[in-house]
């Protein structure tokens, strides 16, 4: 009850004769506040004014309770429009709380946060030469690690930041962080490639060729080692505007890569559209390429078709030594995966890169511990 707040207060202002609490509208600016000591609380302040008719020098000493004199003559001093207010707020307030009517903090509200406090951080996946194990790359992957530990799923804040607008805010938020945390690993290799992933919304909004170059010259990253991955979680509403974007962003050197070809709303023409530098192909394709003939022809054919359109093939996914095998008896020279690293915090990543081979993990065995071999399979 805010009379029993306001005898609280007064204890907290010692009591003093010449000092008594009330509701802040009720004290008047020409009053001074009793002192920093004493700060405003839940809209009560301690102000120095006439003591109140029947405050002794501690109010609260016997039961915490106002003497009825003192409270009486308080409510008197209220107007009878302050007291229905008061009234009126906190029944409201009960209303609202019982049917839970009160504002939450929502999912997006949770990601400003997260934003704003540093829990959002890059991890680093390296991209590896498969003819030699050497580390020539990575992609930069966003994580949000709770302050208890918690992973959040970026397949759920991730779509939720760039369905909201705040896609270039994360972006934002990971190059600052990286530049800071393998910025020197980076330009180090001059031909060290570092990727990172936009929607086709951000790629072809205006300058956003202005606006990589705005966030790489900040952490002082060579624009000719930036690779831009568009992904295929948006259609590309116009194959005139992303030939562009991609062509402005080879004027300064940086290059664009088509991120899980084949697997989203694009299809393969995105391949005809952007004239990108770089075909990622997804770990769907990759799966089964060691034993199976027909996924090994689709891989085949996308690693032929991106050499048409002088693009590297890039396989992700990769968990298994034989599909290193099956990738580079196709040409594919370049790739990633869990069979040489997950994605890993900037200290990680530059000790890998520090030991520059990443010797694969003992490969995985089928059910019958055997490992996987290319098996043919009927047409």
């Amino acid at each position: 009850p805010l009379v029993r707040r306001i005898a609280e207060q007064n204890s907290r202002c010692g009591g003093n004769r010449d000092t008594a609490c009330k509701p802040i509208q009720d004290c008047q600016v020409r009053r001074t506040p009793a002192g920093p000591s004493q700060p405003a609380c839940r809209g009560i302040v301690c102000c120095r004014i006439q003591p109140l008719p029947g405050l002794g020098p501690n109010p609260t000493a016997a039961k915490g309770q106002l003497p009825r004199k003192a409270l009486a003559s308080w409510n008197q001093g209220v107007s009878a429009e302050a007291q229905f207010t008061l009234f009126a707020i906190a029944v409201l307030l009960g209303i609202f709380s019982a049917r839970g009517l009160l504002p939450k903090p929502t999912q997006l509200g949770e990601l400003d946060r997260a934003l704003a406090s540093g829990e959002i951080v890059p991890y680093f996946q390296p991209i590896v030469s498969l003819t030699d194990n050497t580390v020539i790359g990575c992609e930069m992957l966003a994580r949000w690690i709770k302050p208890d530990g918690q992973f959040v799923s970026p397949g759920v804040f991730i779509p939720l930041a760039e369905a909201n607008g705040r896609a270039n805010k994360l972006m934002d938020v990971l190059f600052a962080q990286a530049g800071r945390s393998i910025g020197a690993t980076i330009t180090a290799r001059p031909d060290f490639k570092f990727c990172f992933n936009v929607t086709p919304e951000q790629f072809l909004s205006p300058g956003f060729a202005r606006y990589v170059h705005s966030i790489a010259e900040d952490q002082s990253l060579p624009l000719q080692q930036l690779v831009v991955e568009v992904t295929e979680r948006q259609e590309i509403a116009c194959g005139d505007a992303a030939r562009q974007a991609t062509e402005e962003l080879n004027r300064l050197g940086v290059r664009v890569a088509i991120d899980d070809a084949g697997t989203g709303h694009n299809g393969l023409s995105s391949i005809q559209t952007l004239g990108a530098q770089f075909l990622k192909i997804d770990k769907l394709f990759i799966d089964r390429i060691a034993f199976d003939e027909r996924n090994r022809k689709l891989v085949d054919m996308l690693i032929d078709v991106g050499r048409d359109y002088q693009m590297s093939a890039v396989a992700e996914g990769i968990e298994e030594a034989d599909q290193i095998d099956a990738l580079l008896s196709l040409g594919a020279t370049e790739g990633q995966g869990f069979l040489f690293s997950p994605a890993v915090d900037g200290e990680k990543f530059n000790a890998l890169c520090d030991a520059n081979v990443i010797h694969p993990r003992v490969p995985a065995k089928n059910d019958h511990g055997r490992s996987k071999r290319i098996t043919k399979v009927a047409a």
